[in-house]
């Protein structure tokens, strides 16, 4: 540590002489990480670096505290990348389970770059999901996905510090390749979604670094406030210990469907395909590593070529001695440890094709630019980019037939699909292949519908029905339609005139007399009005009629004296007798207001039903007997009286 802080300090000195801090600085942080060590995994039903790389197996890894989790970390499935189009296998972790990275080689440190190409799927049930603990589960620090208000998407939190960058932005159904990328020098975090920058957080304190040795965990909670995990599907993963600048960001994103879903080592073949067979072809590796490939060992496999020329990692000359299609397999082992990556590629040698066709078409049709029946023969460069020749047959068929139809049919049915008049012209394809046409001129007939409302009385009949109802009779018309008759009928029962029972009417009242709902009214007096106002005693009689006929009713009033009275006394003693004192002939009387109060002035009863008077009791108790006191108002005869007086309990 003391060489390398001296090293820095010249290195100071010079950028002082030179003026050209930032350029030094980062020709430092390169060198001090020139060594690339790097990490991939793709997932294909195992957890293992991607070969030829060698590193550690990433590890299922359980959240601490009691969160319900499953028993098993998580399983391998099938899901379709969208960017790619690529249905594959790839990890499911489960609630509370996440990977861990033992970072044994010290690739997470000051500076480092995480890939993360991945879609959320379960958000859990607290309000972060940690993304990345760099504590191995001692600190709550670290990048979470944090909740928002009521938006089921999600933020990014570098917690403790805040949420950063566009809030909220990420949802459960979309994959995303997130890249953190640190930079040991400016202490600066980017963030990229996809190869967008997202937000830069400036990480002067280093809560978001790790040590050599220390495991960084992935999707996996601390122990400090527990359960704060998520589901997602991981599709790629690869820890590095470089800091990655836009550039490199751009490289990885668009060439992501290859990265995520095969080893991105490869080789090329100059020319990429050959038709003057025999033909010399250069293959050349064109893979990540670098030339003479120390630390490797290429072994090639050309399917039965002569190698003229070429070792190791290459580039080879190589002839086939006989064309066709040749498969070229790169096999790249990584000595230290001895994974393997295995790289397939075809090529297309002397590939001529020659094909025959037969087609038949219709007259007006026109098949590969031919119209006339014939024999042709065209040359075209194949895939391969050889000439491929194609001798075509054509039959031009006749033409089509046609076929002129004239129908008719009645409202309410159809012909060939077709319910509404007009000319319809349909194609049917011929036994030769080819069209025939059909005209048909539909006229659809009217159907002669009637609507018949009647009213009838009880004992009547109308079109031989007698009962209240709606009836649908059908009848044959001389177009062969049918004629459809409905009726609607209601029977009303024969209604009679009810002026009610003989009664009596006070002397100066009135009584309004109507004998019911009918279409003419005729009184004793000649009036026709649909009601008769008596003023006296005598006999009233009226004659109605209505669509059933006509009829009488007739009823007699007696004079009766209604002055309204009220008793000296009552005797509230249940015998049926003298229960109730209120008022006496209460007739034709509105506003009734009645008050008894007792010996203090205190009101102990009040009533404005004429019918019903009080019973001698005050909340439930019975009253002793004596005297009280009693005021009345009513209005009689458009006259407003008011009375009062005393009344005598007796028990």
């Amino acid at each position: 540590m003391h060489g390398k802080f001296t090293y820095s300090r010249k290195m100071t000195k010079l950028i002082n002489f030179n003026g050209s801090v930032l350029l030094l600085l980062l020709l430092f942080q390169t060198r001090l990480h020139s060594q690339l060590i790097k990490h991939s995994y793709r997932f294909y039903n195992n957890f293992a670096v991607s070969a030829p790389e060698c590193g550690p197996d990433l590890v299922p890894n359980l959240a601490p505290g009691s969160c319900g989790a499953a028993v098993n970390g998580g399983d391998f499935i099938e899901d379709t990348l969208p960017y790619c189009g690529r249905k594959r296998t790839l990890y499911h972790n489960n609630l509370h389970w996440g990977l861990r990275y033992d970072n044994s080689a010290g690739t997470i440190t000051n500076t480092y770059t995480i890939h993360l190409y991945l879609k959320n799927t379960n958000w859990g049930t607290r309000p972060w999901v940690r993304i990345i603990d760099f504590s191995n589960g001692f600190s709550d620090e670290g990048i979470y996905f944090r909740n928002f208000a009521a938006s089921n998407d999600r933020c990014l939190e570098f917690y403790p510090s805040g949420i950063v960058g566009t809030c909220p932005y990420f949802n459960d159904t979309t994959y995303y390749l997130l890249t953190f990328t640190r930079s040991g020098i400016t202490n600066k975090i980017d963030v990229y979604v996809n190869n967008t920058l997202f937000t830069s957080f400036n990480d002067i304190t280093g809560k978001y670094t790790c040590v050599s040795g220390t495991p960084v965990n992935i999707y996996r909670d601390d122990q400090q406030i527990t359960c704060e995990s998520g589901e997602a599907n991981f599709a790629y993963m690869s820890f590095t210990n470089q800091y990655s600048d836009q550039n490199t960001v751009n490289a990885v994103y668009n060439d992501i469907c290859t990265i995520a879903n095969q080893t991105t080592d490869d080789f090329s073949f100059s020319p990429p395909s050959s038709c003057a067979f025999p033909e010399n072809i250069t293959v050349t590796y064109t893979g990540s590593l670098a030339p003479p490939g120390n630390g490797y060992t290429f072994n090639w496999n050309f399917d039965g070529a002569t190698i003229i020329n070429g070792t190791g990692m290459g580039p080879f000359v190589v002839n086939w001695p006989t064309p066709g299609i040749k498969n070229v397999v790169l096999s790249i082992t990584n000595n230290a440890c001895g994974t393997t990556a295995v790289i397939p590629k075809p090529i297309s040698l002397g590939n001529k094709q020659t094909t025959t066709v037969t087609k038949s078409i219709c007259l007006g049709q026109t098949y590969a630019g031919y119209t006339v029946s014939g024999i042709y023969v065209d040359t075209f460069l194949n895939i391969a980019g050889c000439d491929s020749i194609r001798t075509l047959q054509l039959t031009v068929n006749p033409p089509p037939t046609i076929t002129n139809l004239t129908k008719s049919i009645c409202a309410g049915q159809s012909f060939e699909g077709y319910f509404s008049s007009g000319n319809y012209i349909d194609t049917f394809s011929g036994f030769n292949g080819c069209d025939s046409i059909r005209q048909l001129n539909l006229t659809v007939l009217p159907q002669i519908k009637t609507m018949i409302n009647r009213t009838i009385c009880t004992g009547q009949n109308f079109l031989g029905y007698s009962n209240s109802g709606t009836y649908t009779d059908t009848f044959t018309v001389s177009n062969g339609c049918d004629s459809i008759r409905i009726l609607h009928l209601v029977v009303n029962d024969v209604l009679l005139p009810n002026l009610g029972a003989d009664s009596y009417i006070c002397k100066g009242d009135t009584l309004r007399l109507e004998p019911g709902n009918f279409n003419s009214y005729s009184w004793q007096d000649g009036s026709v009005l649909s009601y008769f106002m008596a003023r006296q005693a005598g006999l009233y009689a009226v004659q109605v009629t209505n669509s059933c006929g006509t009829y009488a009713d007739s009823l007699r009033l007696y004079e009766s004296n209604c002055k309204p009275e009220f008793p000296s006394g009552f005797t509230p003693n249940g015998d049926g007798k003298n229960d109730y004192f209120g008022i006496l002939n209460a007739s034709n009387i509105k506003n009734y207001d009645l008050k008894v109060m007792n010996r203090w002035g205190q009101t102990i009863f009040r009533g404005s039903n004429p019918l019903l008077g009080w019973d001698g009791k005050f909340k439930g108790q019975y009253q002793e007997s004596g005297v009280y006191v009693w005021i009345a108002s009513f209005i009689q005869n458009n006259t407003l009286q008011k009375l009062k007086g005393t009344l005598v309990l007796i028990r």
